[in-house]
């Protein structure tokens, strides 16, 4: 068969059915619903073998790269799986914080716990946020649930922002203070408002928008 009749073939109609249906799946965020490779690549058993990186590449992964492996399957995505322990780390040094406040001698060893908690809560915000941007390359451009989650990850960026700026002016004087200061405190209550709004959005994402969810037909 010469160059042209293999074009021919490639472009005939079962196949622009299968490419104009993968672009409907693309745009409705539903990648189990990507045809396997077969449908597009009509060559027998090897076609079977270019399966994963035709559907990965689709959504928004590298080619040879399977989402499931590095964000987690739909139904079980790992991000949520790692935000309790940043949001769970930065309320509760909000809460040490305020502690302090409620002696009059003040509370040292919560300051000091307030300064740690900080710093695992950055840890794992950092972690939860390499799988957060891993689920937001999978969700289509220029849709309702593409700007919610830009705005999610803004409000967590701010957030992580003036966490990080409070953990490096408690460094120098967690041991030493007695009652966290005023201005750490209000620099971490304006954090976790952003976090706050932020979690919201989350919600949003999930159960507005079904973002990593498995379809009815799955459950």
């Amino acid at each position: 068969m010469n160059g042209a009749a293999a074009g021919m073939s490639v472009c005939s109609a079962p196949h622009l059915t299968g490419l104009w249906r993968t672009r409907a799946a693309v745009m409705d965020n539903d990648p189990e619903r990507l045809p396997h490779a077969g449908t597009l690549l009509d060559t027998g058993g090897v076609a079977h073998v270019f399966r994963w990186p035709v559907r990965s590449a689709l959504v928004g992964y590298p080619c040879c790269v399977n989402r499931s492996v590095l964000a987690g399957p739909d139904g079980h995505p790992f991000h949520p799986l790692v935000v309790p322990l940043p949001i769970g780390a930065f309320v509760s040094s909000l809460i040490f914080d305020i502690l302090t406040r409620t002696r009059a001698a003040g509370l040292p060893y919560l300051v000091d716990g307030a300064f740690w908690l900080i710093g695992v809560g950055l840890i794992g915000a950092l972690v939860a946020a390499v799988f957060g941007l891993l689920d937001l390359r999978a969700i289509p451009r220029r849709t309702p649930a593409f700007a919610t989650a830009r705005t999610h990850l803004a409000l967590n960026a701010a957030a992580a922002a003036l966490f990080a700026a409070g953990y490096a002016w408690r460094a120098g004087d967690h041991v030493e203070l007695d009652k966290t200061r005023w201005g750490q405190l209000a620099l971490s209550a304006a954090a976790v408002a952003f976090l706050i709004a932020a979690m919201w959005l989350g919600g949003k994402l999930t159960y507005h928008h079904g973002m990593r969810v498995t379809a009815r037909a799955d459950r």
